[in-house]
């Protein structure tokens, strides 16, 4: 009892410290839009290219698609940290960030025999920017973007099998946070005018759902095919923003010193149109030895707009294909942990929403992990890293190399439940 008391503390001060965290990106694409979309899966999925809609793993926590929650036979919590390398280039110099940060925290428990639910705190999407841009070195004035902040998200899921090997699910959460978006020009010291700077301060407090739909099949040589769905309707995220405009000028020792302000709109009550998509996937499996899956995903990122605007440029509908599996040499191994353990690879492929200088912004990246069994348990410590590419340096534009690791710890056990039986 007391380590499971441990466990729910050390996931409170998790949870605590999410809340209050801002998701960890550096891409400058994350200007578009609500900014770089997040994963929200566990550490599992991420190993395996991203596959979600098809995984019915025991004890396994996949948000991605609600209806995986039944196959959850004792109480699981599932948390993770993540860490990235960035290398940003255009096709005359790069620079490197590097960020690390709390990524999830999620339980699931059983209700009954046909039906589970799930809690947790995952995120949903990230700004964070900066770029200074001269359109020639004689140029006087200096334009510079920057970004930063981030949504996240608190669901409840349910889901509950209908028939044998069909289960359905829905996730309703609570989307919240920050978004703030500087432009600003700045003037050479030849000039007698002022700096000019625009701050654009968005918040995010809206419900928001999305649901699926998983069927399996256990064949007579022990193999189960899944397919599964899920998705999310076209919606509106409640938002208040907020205008400021300032002028200023900065001193030769490097201080910023305000003159006045131009323009204030506090408190603008508005929404923001979040997209449909739609995801479809499958598995082939042998439990406990091996699996492989696809999902494929759709998302109709033309319809996003804010307070009744469309961005410019104006979003493109998204796809992304990913395929991934795993292997177990022999789960009942004794005496070769190895053997034991849970090896997974992965591939995806996503042209994004975004689209410049006629150019389409797309990504593609590998994915390899583990799953570390710990003795005498259902539990393990998964470990995923990623590699990834985003953009490219023609037409004058940034590319992006990505390296992700990301380390999950998965627990589960009976509570509440008195053992006969030490």
């Amino acid at each position: 009892m007391f380590k499971k008391i441990n466990i729910a503390l050390f996931a409170f001060v998790l949870v605590s410290t999410l809340a209050t965290a801002q998701t960890i990106t550096s891409s400058p694409y994350s200007r578009f839009g609500l900014g770089e979309l997040q994963q929200s899966s566990s550490v599992v999925n991420i190993a395996m290219g991203g596959i979600s809609n098809g995984l019915r793993l025991e004890n396994v926590i996949n948000t991605q698609n609600p209806a995986s929650y039944n196959t959850v036979s004792l109480t699981t919590f599932d948390f993770g940290i993540s860490g990235r390398f960035d290398r940003i280039e255009n096709s005359n110099d790069f620079i490197i960030n590097k960020h690390a940060a709390p990524n999830y925290m999620k339980m699931a428990f059983p209700v009954s025999k046909k039906w589970s639910a799930s809690i947790g705190l995952v995120p949903f999407s990230g700004t964070g920017y900066e770029s200074k841009i001269k359109r020639n070195a004689s140029d006087s004035i200096t334009q510079i973007f920057k970004g930063n902040g981030g949504l996240n998200q608190f669901y409840f899921g349910n889901a509950v099998q209908i028939i044998k090997g069909l289960s359905v699910g829905v996730n309703v959460s609570y989307v919240f946070g920050s978004i703030d978006k500087i432009k600003a020009n700045e003037y050479a010291d030849t000039l007698s005018f002022y700096n000019i700077r625009q701050t654009n301060a968005t918040y995010v407090g809206s419900l928001y759902a999305t649901y699926g739909l998983q069927y399996s099949k256990t064949f007579a040589a022990g193999n189960t095919l899944t397919l599964g769905y899920s998705g999310a309707l076209q919606s509106n995220l409640n938002a208040t923003r907020s205008l400021l405009s300032e002028r200023y000028y900065n001193t030769s020792t490097g201080y910023e010193v305000l003159i006045d302000t131009v323009q204030i709109a506090p408190d603008q009550a508005g929404s923001i149109v979040m997209p449909a998509f739609h995801s479809f996937g499958s598995s082939y499996s042998k439990i406990n030895n091996w699996l492989i899956g696809a999902d494929f995903n759709l998302g109709k990122w033309s319809q996003f707009q804010e307070y009744g605007v469309s961005p410019t440029p104006q979003l493109n509908d998204t796809y992304q294909f990913a395929i991934g599996g795993s292997y177990i040499p022999n789960s009942n191994a004794v005496g070769n942990y190895f053997a034991t353990i849970e090896y997974r690879a992965g591939f995806n492929y996503m042209q994004s929403f975004v689209t410049l200088n006629e150019q389409k912004i797309n990504a593609m990246g590998v994915s390899l992990g583990f799953g570390l069994p710990l003795p005498k348990s259902s539990s393990k410590i998964n470990f995923a890293v990623e590699l990834s590419q985003l953009g490219t340096t023609k037409n004058n534009l940034i590319q992006e190399q990505i390296l992700k690791f990301h380390l999950g710890f998965n627990f589960s056990d009976k509570w509440f439940v008195k053992r006969q039986y030490d």
